[in-house]
């Protein structure tokens, strides 16, 4: 990987691998040796826990800001703040449209 000028870098040269504040330089070497080794599964099942637990985070965080907010309405504002306007104001639309054939 070739480093940008000006670039921080640990001492291997490549460019600086993001980290948690709390890891030391040489475990966050170690994780990231340990993710380049693994194989494409390994690597697939680690990028799916990460964003089931970063969503599992966001909602509940909504869920407190929000404490009487149905599940429609926690999934409808996760899609406003995550997605944007266009993306929840359409998918609100096509369950209200939904609930109207239902009845």
């Amino acid at each position: 990987m070739r480093v940008a000028p000006g670039a921080r870098t640990w001492d291997t040269g490549r460019a600086m691998e993001p980290r948690a504040r709390d890891t030391s330089a040489e475990a966050g070497r170690v994780q990231t040796d340990l993710l380049r080794s693994a194989g494409p599964q390994r690597r697939l099942e680690v990028v799916l826990h990460l964003s089931r637990t970063v969503i599992g985070l966001a909602r509940r965080g909504l869920h407190r800001a929000r404490p009487e907010a149905t599940e429609e309405e926690i999934d409808l504002l996760f899609l406003r703040v995550h997605y944007g306007d266009d993306l929840a104001d359409r998918v609100a639309a096509l369950l209200r449209a939904r609930r109207g054939r239902e009845r």
